[in-house]
């Protein structure tokens, strides 16, 4: 990872990585198989898995966006 990327992501993101790393824990732990899986890992995961995005944001306009289907 270049390293001014991994600075970005690692001083200015990191919020957002935790509250990410919070999340997938929060899911995590309802699954037997996934339980196991640690803040410190996944942390580090989504910092690796974010250096591979071109862009800190991505714009969807609603033309992009599936019709919304009704269940009764």
């Amino acid at each position: 990872m270049p390293e001014k990327k991994r600075l970005i992501i690692g001083k200015y993101m990191a919020g957002d990585i935790e509250s990410l790393a919070y999340l997938l824990k929060r899911v995590s732990s309802r699954d037997r198989h996934a339980a196991d899986v640690t803040l410190t890992d996944s942390k580090g995961h989504w910092s690796r898995c974010w250096h591979f995005f071109p862009v800190y944001r991505s714009y969807v306009s609603p033309a992009h966006l599936a019709p919304k289907i009704e269940t009764s």
